[in-house]
């Protein structure tokens, strides 16, 4: 059973009867929750479970909450409920759900306490993976219970100076060492179940900013792009070991999607971001003048 997501928490099932307006025909859309707050940051596994971040004061980063829906069952689970800052969830097909939560020590710079990544497992037991005093976010979880994230190493260009690193079910081991020695931010990190890892290399100090998409396998990362300033981001990488991603083109005045498979690059179309799956299919943003 197929299922899209759109970001104002409402679930597209691929199921009859017909229905009218701009849901695609099979399709019903279904809304997750009706709510006075700002829901964000989702994601959603191939069983159609879904997991956000819930704001309930904007003005207090302390006031986010982890939320789970199962479309079978249509319950909303609502995992956190404590003074405490829980953003960016990621869920695999086995429910294990990962997410930044601020259990660390103050952060100066945003003077909360640093985000720590936390893994629950369906029985609800949840495991802490980082223990420091650094800004660790952004995770992606895969169906072996491993794991990728960005942690903020030092103050730099654009923000911070960012590494990646990757928890294996076991130990956790750094995808890149070059932040600080660079001056670069390794982010968006995409991961698949190969435990490939595709992300953006950004050197924020360039100016005009430098971009590298780069893919670490079998222990080893390659680059795919060169540091150039046409800016390609937003990594996507599949169970096929394709990836796409986007760049800005100024012959064009306009960003395309390319999608990359055994070292061959083709265009795919005009648009900016990248969600890949694993039938090379690509959903992205288009945007227009008016």
């Amino acid at each position: 059973m197929n299922r899209i997501l759109t970001a104002t928490l409402l679930l597209l099932a691929a199921l009859p009867p017909v229905v009218s307006g701009q849901i695609p025909p099979g399709y019903e859309l279904i809304e997750i929750d009706e709510s006075p707050y700002f829901d964000s940051l989702i994601s959603m596994n191939d069983r159609g479970q879904v997991v956000f971040t819930r704001w309930f004061d904007v003005g207090d980063r302390l006031a986010q909450e982890i939320y789970l829906y199962d479309s079978d069952t249509d319950e909303l689970t609502r995992l956190t409920d404590d003074h405490i800052q829980d953003v960016s969830p990621d869920i695999s097909s086995e429910g294990v759900i990962v997410w930044a939560r601020g259990i660390g020590p103050i952060n100066p710079r945003t003077g909360q306490p640093s985000l720590e990544i936390v893994m629950r497992d369906p029985d609800g037991t949840i495991t802490r993976l980082t223990d420091n005093a650094v800004q660790d976010g952004d995770p992606s979880v895969n169906g072996a219970r491993q794991v990728v994230w960005v942690r903020d190493m030092a103050d730099g260009c654009g923000g911070a100076f960012r590494d990646i690193y990757f928890y294996d079910g076991q130990q956790t081991h750094p995808v890149t060492t070059d932040a600080i020695n660079e001056g670069v931010a390794n982010q968006a990190p995409s991961l698949n179940e190969h435990a490939d890892v595709a992300w953006t290399r950004y050197d924020f100090c360039a100016n005009p900013w430098e971009s590298t998409i780069v893919l670490y396998s079998q222990n080893a990362s390659t680059p795919l792009t060169g540091p150039e300033t046409f800016q390609p981001q937003s990594a996507s990488v599949n169970n096929s070991r394709q990836i796409a991603w986007s760049y800005y083109d100024p012959d064009v005045d306009d960003h395309r999607i390319v999608l990359w498979a055994a070292g061959q690059t083709s265009f795919v179309t005009f648009g900016r971001g990248s969600a890949l799956n694993d039938s090379g299919d690509v959903a992205f943003s288009r945007w227009h003048d008016d």
